[in-house]
């Protein structure tokens, strides 16, 4: 059971500052333009929101720090009988907390609210919900790359075409091995740049469910720990270096759309 506490101005300033000062491990994000930092007592659970977003972590922000995010989790005590954890959002001057009782999904969760907060505040880029790979049809690679969004509500089949295109083996021919013809740019985010209107890479690791995984035997993830999103389900989150050669591809225009339909 999840039970949920919004606090804005009332949040007492000594139980902010406990946490604040218990929260002694941290990472920091940088999202093109909003750079956000992720804070725990916990290293466990820092390692659980990094699976999400392991090339956009900094050694230092690029700028200043738009919003924070505290993963805190509480162990039994006096108080309590069973382990907690709860996740405070402090954007804008402005406090959230969600309480949950189940620990494992608080990465997941902060994962959401910080998702939410770049796609709301980017000022460079437009966020839309779309699996995106990028490919070439000039043999010689020496034309811009196009872009390919896919398009369909959750369950549809976007993850499973994605991973379809990026492990293709139609591709080009070289001398000792072949070459994959799509490129990886996004699985949940279509990114476009404001001002060049060009489809921006945004690699996030790839949500994979147990499901979709069945259909794939090449892809490994018996070193990773799946991470319980909202809703209860399970995913694998897997860099796109674990399963394509080509791994990340430049922003592009977007040439194509493909819709997916929910099949019943």
């Amino acid at each position: 059971m999840e039970r949920v506490t919004k606090l804005n101005k009332n949040i007492p300033n000594e139980f902010f500052n406990t946490v604040k000062k218990q929260a002694i491990f941290f990472d920091i994000y940088n999202f093109f333009d909003i750079a956000i930092a992720v804070k725990s007592n916990q290293k466990e659970q820092l390692d659980g929101f990094l699976q999400f977003y392991p090339r956009f972590r900094a050694k230092q922000a690029n700028q200043k720090i738009d919003a924070t995010y505290y993963i805190m989790v509480e162990t039994p005590g006096r108080d309590r009988f069973e382990t907690c954890s709860y996740v405070i959002a402090e954007e804008n001057s402005r406090l959230r907390v969600k309480i949950l009782d189940d620990v494992a999904s608080a990465p997941s969760y902060a994962n959401m609210l910080a998702y939410n907060y770049v796609a709301a505040n980017l000022n460079s880029h437009f966020f839309l919900h779309a699996a995106v790979v990028s490919w070439n049809e000039a043999a010689d690679g020496l034309r811009p790359d196009n872009g390919l969004a896919i398009v369909g509500s959750s369950g549809a089949g976007n993850t499973t075409l994605l991973l379809k295109l990026l492990l293709s083996r139609a591709g080009l021919e070289t001398h000792s091995d072949k070459i994959y013809p799509f490129k990886f740019l996004s699985d949940e985010q279509l990114v476009i740049n404001r001002a060049t209107h060009q489809t921006a890479p945004f690699p996030r690791s790839i949500g994979i469910r147990e499901s979709v995984l069945a259909l794939f035997d090449n892809i490994e993830v018996e070193h990773l720990e799946p991470q319980k999103i909202i809703g209860g389900e399970r995913k694998w989150f897997v860099d796109i270096s674990e399963i394509s050669v080509n791994e990340v591809g430049e922003s592009c225009r977007l040439r194509n759309i493909v819709f997916l339909v929910n099949s019943f």
